[in-house]
């Protein structure tokens, strides 16, 4: 029998490719379905605009993911991966039903939806961030700047550990800000459920990642 190791790189590249593959069938699938057979799917504007937005931030934590130096410590590497994993799953999900509604990946009008403190229209999260560039300016709760991410980049070994922990531990609070929100204004459907099962898992990723830093003599970074 022949085994074949993947180096971290190589797991990488799979897991993308599985997520590509996903949105790729999903988007695919109202050709290949007759009319009479594909499920119906009816959103509202607010969850619409959730989707959107939520997808927007899923990929700068896999863009963290990405950037994080591969001579960390296992348990930070590990971490990230579980993020990367949990997070590009969602993604593929988010995606699939903005495929199914043929509508915009990106939303024209971000954060527009939120009402809580967490929503940029009424906190300094504007942020020069990754998504800022896509979406006219504007940004999410908890987004990193390209200042952050490419500092992240260039860090190594424990300056990279607690960097990464700060930047995530952040990322997450406003992930989990942003769908609280949304399961406030609404209360059923899949897209609640989908919600309810981020804040429940982030969640407990906020604790480890507090415990983290925690053991690195490391502050949070400040949130909101």
């Amino acid at each position: 029998m022949i085994v074949v190791r993947l180096s971290r790189t190589g797991h990488l590249a799979l897991a993308v490719g599985a997520v590509a593959l996903v949105v790729v069938g999903v988007c695919l699938r109202p050709y290949i379905v007759s009319e009479s057979e594909r499920p119906e799917l009816a959103l509202t504007a607010l969850e619409i605009g959730f989707i959107q937005d939520m997808g927007s931030h899923h990929e700068q934590a896999l863009f963290m993911v990405d950037r994080l130096d591969v001579d960390v410590a296992p348990v930070v590497w590990r971490l990230g991966r579980q993020i990367d994993s949990a997070q590009r799953s969602e993604l593929g999900m988010l995606r699939g039903w903005l495929c199914l509604l043929n509508v915009p990946m990106v939303n024209t009008t971000p954060m527009s939806w939120m009402t809580s403190q967490g929503s940029t229209n009424s906190t300094p999260h504007r942020h020069n961030s990754v998504t800022a560039q896509a979406t006219g300016g504007a940004t999410m709760p908890g987004m990193a700047t390209w200042a952050d991410l490419n500092a992240l980049a260039r860090s190594r070994g424990a300056e990279a550990e607690v960097m990464f922990l700060r930047l995530m531990l952040r990322h997450h609070q406003g992930g989990v800000a942003m769908a609280q929100d949304f399961t406030e204004q609404h209360r059923s459907g899949p897209v609640y459920q989908a919600a309810r099962a981020m804040i429940q898992d982030q969640g407990q990723e906020i604790g480890l990642l507090s415990l983290l830093l925690e053991q690195r003599n490391a502050e949070p970074m400040p949130y909101p």
